[in-house]
């Protein structure tokens, strides 16, 4: 019998052990001061962490099997600069600010719904999903699924993706380097982007500079400032832009495997250069300046070569006799839906103002795009859930120009007249 009441005593007191595992902040304090939780403790890892005031981070700290809420009144920030937060398992949660110079979060799952601001690195090798923001990274290294939900933003200088990258929400950085997989739902901008196994674009990429080496799905609007270069597949659908302001390159110098197939349209504003092997039975090629062809074009599909009045400057590769050196410029090409009444409504047209694009319905999520006849996108803008959108002329010159509006399930092109 006392053997029994012995056991039962200590039972108790381990259970009672184990709900005592939780802190909960009281006032704005220390981590490292008792008097700032309810258990008059100092968290340690293992805890079941609540954070609803603000919560200064004065030394390193590990999560190891436990978890940290912050609260929508709460704040954890470091006390200087250079201030450590790691996870090995466990959860971390953030409904309020988060202000840390360096995360590495190993495992466990992270949400953040508010706002995160890590001044240094971000290790992200946990579960990830964001639908706040994320900003003021310097180096971002993506090692376990990273989901940018809407309306989630994330800012870094650098990123690297070793895992998969979803975007739903609005993706900025100055170089992305893909080792895996991204895929865009929504908007992305980069400086340098460099795809080295597999993209797949369903909206809006921006960027400076391009270069695909892996494989890379375009079923959206790909706009570049300077060069975009493929060496290796890249398909073009016929709902998919390629728009660049300077030149285009599809050479593989090393084993000519590069391979460019497109359905859609190309806007080259610089040179254009083929090495290897570009393919379509639709779509469009549109280039300013010079052209050169020292691979194999094989299809359909039409070329306009602005600098020559159609054909390439220079050929010494192969051009199938289906290729069409198209005397109008720069049209969208493929096999697009037509827009009638019936989808659209896009008025007064001509116009000397405004133009109005009325949905039938409203889409989920849409992107307009509108061009001149070279190409130049001059006005683009997503649409969620409205039926109504309105482009302003402004100070826009008269003339013909093209727009395209891609939704979820279609892609409609037409025409707007400015007087």
């Amino acid at each position: 019998m006392k053997k029994y009441f012995l056991f039962l005593s200590l039972f108790l007191c381990l259970t009672s052990l184990a709900w005592s595992q939780t802190a909960t902040s009281v006032a704005n304090g220390n981590w490292y001061n008792p008097t700032t939780w309810n258990c008059t403790c100092i968290p340690t890892a293992a805890y079941t962490i609540t954070i609803n005031h603000n919560v200064v981070l004065d030394n390193d700290f590990a999560l190891n099997g436990g978890s940290i809420t912050i609260g929508p009144n709460g704040v954890l920030r470091e006390s200087v600069a250079g201030r450590k937060l790691a996870m090995n398992s466990g959860t971390v949660t953030n409904n309020g600010k988060m202000k840390i110079s360096r995360v590495g979060f190993f495992g466990g799952d992270f949400t953040n719904n508010d706002s995160c601001l890590i001044y240094s690195a971000f290790y992200s090798g946990s579960y990830t999903w964001n639908s706040g923001s994320i900003t003021q990274v310097d180096s971002l290294f993506i090692q376990s699924y990273f989901y940018n939900d809407v309306p989630g933003s994330v800012d870094a200088l650098a990123v690297s993706v070793n895992d998969t990258l979803e975007n739903d929400g609005i993706f900025n950085a100055t170089d992305l380097l893909n080792l895996d997989v991204f895929y865009n739902n929504n908007s992305a901008t980069f400086h340098n982007f460099y795809s080295d196994f597999l993209t797949e674009n369903y909206n809006s990429i921006t960027f400076t500079d391009f270069t695909n080496v892996g494989e890379f799905y375009n079923y959206g609007f790909m706009v570049g400032a300077a060069d975009a270069t493929n060496k290796g597949y890249y398909y073009n659908d016929t709902i998919g832009t390629l728009n660049t302001d300077n030149d285009f390159s599809n050479v593989d110098s090393t084993n000519h495997v590069a391979y460019f197939e497109n359905e859609g349209s190309v806007y080259i504003h610089g040179n254009f250069y083929n090495r290897d092997t570009i393919e379509g039975y639709n779509g469009n090629f549109c280039v300013g300046q010079a052209s050169t062809n020292a691979g194999v074009l094989l299809g359909t599909f039409n070329f306009y070569d602005i600098s020559n009045g159609g054909p390439f400057n220079l050929n010494t590769g192969t051009i199938s006799n289906g290729i069409t050196y198209i005397v109008y410029p720069c049209t969208p090409g493929g096999t697009n839906i037509e827009n009638s009444i019936s989808l659209l409504s896009v008025y007064p047209n001509p116009t000397s103002n405004d133009v109005n694009f009325e949905f039938r319905e409203a889409p989920a999520n849409a992107m307009i795009c509108i061009s001149d006849v070279l190409g130049n996108i001059v006005w683009k803008q997503s649409v969620l859930n409205s039926k109504l959108l309105t482009f302003s002329k402004g100070n826009l010159p008269s003339g013909l120009y093209i727009y395209q509006i891609q939704t979820e399930s279609e892609h409609i092109s037409g025409k707007i007249i400015v007087e």
